[in-house]
C-alpha cells in the first residue's frame, strides 16, 4: 500500500529510490496522480492508467500512456531491493480502482443511469 510515513515520503520524494514495496507503491501511484492530474480524470485516461498498470510488463506504450510508462520504469530501475514488480503494480491497480474509478463510476451511473 502507498500509505508510507510522513518522514518516509520527504526522504522518497526526494531520492526517488524505493527500499521497499510500500515505497515502489507511494511513487508509482504519485506518477498515477500526477498523469490524470494533467491529462484529466476522465473515464478514457483512467483506463489507460488501469492498461499501463495491468500489462506494464507485457507492453510497448505509445503516446500519453508512455508517459506514464516511462515514469514507472525509471522507478523500477531505481528502486532499492528486490521483489515482485508485478505484484506491487497489481496493488497499485488495486488501490487505484477503489480510491478513484470506482468512485467516478458511481457518480456516472447516478447522472447517467444505470446499466445493470
Amino acid at each position: 500500500m502507498p500509505y508510507i510515513t510522513q518522514k518516509d515520503r520527504k526522504r522518497v520524494d526526494r531520492t526517488r529510490v524505493a527500499r521497499n514495496r510500500g515505497e515502489f507503491n507511494y511513487l508509482v501511484s504519485g506518477e498515477v496522480k500526477k498523469y490524470l492530474d494533467k491529462f484529466g480524470y476522465r473515464y478514457q485516461r483512467m483506463d489507460e492508467v488501469i492498461e499501463v498498470l495491468s500489462q506494464y510488463c507485457d507492453r510497448i506504450f505509445t503516446g500519453d500512456q508512455a508517459l506514464l510508462a516511462v515514469c514507472i520504469e525509471d522507478i523500477i530501475e531505481n528502486r532499492d531491493y528486490e521483489d515482485d514488480i508485478e505484484g506491487t503494480l497489481h496493488s497499485v491497480l488495486l488501490e487505484f480502482y477503489r480510491r478513484v474509478v470506482a468512485p467516478y463510476e458511481d457518480e456516472k451511473c447516478k447522472t447517467n443511469g444505470d446499466v445493470y
